[in-house]
């Protein structure tokens, strides 16, 4: 999970939490600590906010009579909702925040009062509509499907309702909370507040505790939520991949399948499958960050350069293993997750931050437990020229492999670790250089044409206790200038 990732759900659960009244004073005033000192948690804390809005404007029978006596004394005047415009100006949340402290209102209490006078009027097409169970809260660049319905922002979704679109993304949430992005070309179907059906599309969803138990079916797979965020993608052929970026899921296979593949497969944090048309099961090898969308309110990056790392695959012996790697577009910068398998994260080993050759570049989540596997191999494939980094735990001795065909750069990367089964006692932190637990030296390979890079594994004589599985990143390669030529004589 990256660290705008992480804000949007600390920001999330800090205010459902108040919503629901089920906020401790520690979550009160953490939330406000948020909100009052970092313009990114205030940017996120206001988006959310304006969904939950909509939302509720929808399913309460009327509004709240603190939010209607604020409207008659001169409130600000209600308007539109818009998926890329803040409800309620940040210059009013200041003004009623400055008028509030006095009262000892806390910041948080204030947003959310804010965010309740800030509902929208309804328009007429997004109506309340009986049995609905969803609301489209955003349609970008949506190109709906010659006959097919062409649906409205804030339109309110009941069962049978068809999504069918050939381009561009769909933004639900479904009342219990989950909330599920569509990418053209799609077809996707309402069947309940806890189920859908596609038929073509990538899909990500993210799932909280009220929605435990959310299931997506494909024409030849059913995966059902146990509490996580995970992804799915129909393709044009008919199979279906399952990733799961957080929590776990079951997975499915719907009609014929494999001998022995009929019960569902538990898929945990890091963990990928296809299933074919044919019920054969496999595993999915690599997925790219800008595979599946993501919500804006989630601090999603796009990168716009040119892909340099189009794939990663290892020798690992087919059926034997299910995660999947993650190359990650959106670039190496503070606080990342380092491996697929650990919620371990890459830092600067002082506060000064990463080195500079290796801010915000593309990097590879790889699995930890590979340091255990011997003989293990791993092939990058690398599409343009660029310079290749491994990043090696200092806790072990150097392979080599990557002596021979790396050099060591001098620099180093720090490593925040995490809590685990291991080390019950360690916790990650926030910001470069806070809570570094071990270093590692980073290696450089210039590739001056698309190649595919092989490496090998830990070195069998490491120790086996308190060391970590390599890191990948790559970069531009970056020409050395010219020399210059004889003088004219």
């Amino acid at each position: 999970m990256t660290a705008p990732d992480k804000l949007f759900v600390q920001i999330h659960d800090l205010a459902s939490r108040v919503l629901d009244d089920e906020a401790s004073p520690a979550d009160v005033l953490e939330l406000d600590r948020l909100i009052t000192t970092s313009a990114e948690a205030r940017r996120v804390y206001v988006a959310y906010m304006s969904e939950t809005a909509v939302l509720r404007w929808h399913t309460a029978e009327r509004q709240p009579e603190l939010a209607r006596d604020l409207l008659a004394d001169g409130g600000p005047q209600q308007a539109r909702w818009s998926a890329t415009t803040p409800l309620l100006p940040m210059t009013f949340l200041a003004s009623l925040k400055l008028m509030a402290i006095a009262a000892g209102m806390t910041a948080a209490v204030i947003a959310v009062v804010g965010a309740w006078i800030a509902w929208p009027q309804p328009a007429a097409e997004t109506a309340f509509k009986p049995g609905s169970v969803a609301t489209l809260i955003r349609a970008t660049g949506v190109r709906w499907t010659g006959d097919a319905i062409t649906w409205p922002e804030l339109t309110r979704l009941t069962k049978g309702d068809v999504l069918r679109f050939d381009a561009g993304e769909i933004e639900l949430v479904f009342d219990t909370g989950v909330e599920v992005i569509v990418r053209g070309p799609a077809d996707f179907e309402i069947q309940a507040v806890d189920r859908a059906f596609s038929r073509l599309g990538r899909i990500s969803a993210r799932v909280g505790a009220d929605g435990e138990g959310f299931t997506i079916e494909t024409p030849v797979a059913k995966v059902v939520d146990l509490g996580t965020e995970f992804a799915v993608e129909v393709t044009p052929s008919g199979s279906t991949d399952v990733a799961v970026f957080q929590g776990k899921v079951d997975l499915a296979v719907r009609g014929p399948a494999e001998p022995g593949k009929t019960a569902p497969r538990r898929l945990v944090q890091g963990e990928g499958m296809r299933v074919e048309p044919g019920g054969k099961v496999g595993r999915v090898m690599a997925i790219s960050s800008d595979r599946f969308p993501e919500s804006p309110r989630a601090g999603a990056r796009s990168s716009l350069a040119e892909p340099i790392i189009l794939d990663v695959r290892d020798n690992s012996p087919i059926g034997e293993m299910s995660k999947f790697y993650r190359i990650v577009r959106g670039g190496l910068t503070e606080d990342v997750p380092a491996y697929v398998d650990r919620n371990h994260e890459w830092n600067g080993v002082t506060s000064e931050g990463l080195p500079a050759c290796l801010a915000g570049i593309e990097y590879v989540m790889t699995f930890n437990d590979d340091k255990f596997v011997e003989g293990f191999e791993m092939s990058v494939d690398v599409a343009r020229p660029a310079t290749l980094y491994v990043f090696v735990s200092d806790r072990v001795p150097v392979p080599e492999w990557l002596r021979s065909g790396f050099v060591d750069t001098g620099l180093i990367i720090g490593l925040d670790e995490a809590r685990s089964r291991y080390r019950p006692r360690h916790s990650t932190a926030e910001g470069a250089g806070a809570s570094i637990d071990t270093t590692f030296s980073v290696w450089r390979r210039d590739v001056a044409q698309p190649e595919t890079v092989v490496l090998g594994g830990i070195s069998p004589s490491a120790d086996r206790v308190g060391f970590n599985m390599y890191g990948i990143a790559a970069a531009p390669l970056i020409a050395p200038p010219k020399a210059d030529g004889p003088a004219d004589r």
